[in-house]
């Protein structure tokens, strides 16, 4: 999956997943983590809070990539308030974190 130089990459919990991105021309990664390590933006879209705080946050999470210039655009459904903490705590790790409202 690219696109004008773009490289889809992506990173899900669920295998099956993981190959239907691959069977469609994108390029899977075994965690949120590794995505991090090659990505200059990485966009996020998760379905709970716990879900967030373990994809930015755990041993294999994006903040663990300890890579600064890459910019994370967080789009979950979450609340305001999950998301600006999590927003400050991505911040204090040098990692730029940008929300839509």
């Amino acid at each position: 999956m690219a696109t004008a130089g773009v490289i889809g990459l992506g990173y899900d919990l669920l295998p099956a997943n993981r190959n239907s991105l691959n069977a469609q021309g994108g390029h899977s990664r075994a965690s949120a983590r590794a995505v991090a390590l090659e990505a200059d933006v990485v966009i996020t879209s998760l379905p709970h809070a716990k879900a967030l705080e373990e994809v930015l946050f755990d041993d294999e999470g994006i903040a663990s990539a300890g890579r600064p210039g890459i910019l994370v655009v967080e789009t979950s459904t979450l609340s305001l308030d999950v998301k600006e903490r999590s927003r400050d705590r991505l911040a204090a790790t040098g990692l730029p974190c940008w929300m839509p409202q």
